[in-house]
């Protein structure tokens, strides 16, 4: 397993299980909170098995995330500054993380050029 890919799964399990917390620990959970927590789990699963396209999906909920922070919410801007670093900028950066080692040539790419 790559630097870079090992990288992405840490931001990504450390963003997924931190907005999941957030959604379960309220009480009674809502719906709308279990399905955004089962969503957080289920891009980086797919993510994690298709690295490029998943990568893509993971770099465009981030963008999404990033403009609907900004742009429909609300909030003070140290409010948004926050969100947007816990929220928007974790995905973004496994996503751009994943999409650079799909690209990246493997071992055996490298070595039939040689011979």
């Amino acid at each position: 397993m790559s630097k870079l890919r090992l990288a992405a799964a840490a931001l990504l399990l450390l963003w997924a299980g931190f907005w999941a917390f957030f959604a379960f620990a309220q009480a009674p959970p809502l719906p709308i909170a279990t399905g955004a927590a089962l969503v957080l789990f289920a891009v980086p699963l797919i993510a994690w098995r298709w690295r490029g396209p998943g990568g893509t999906v993971l770099a465009a909920e981030g963008l999404a995330l990033l403009a609907w922070v900004t742009q429909y919410l609300r909030n003070p801007p140290p409010t948004t500054f926050l969100l947007i670093l816990t929220l928007a900028l974790p995905p973004l950066l496994a996503g751009i993380l994943l999409i650079a080692d799909a690209w990246k040539p493997s071992p055996s790419d490298l070595t039939q050029g040689c011979s």
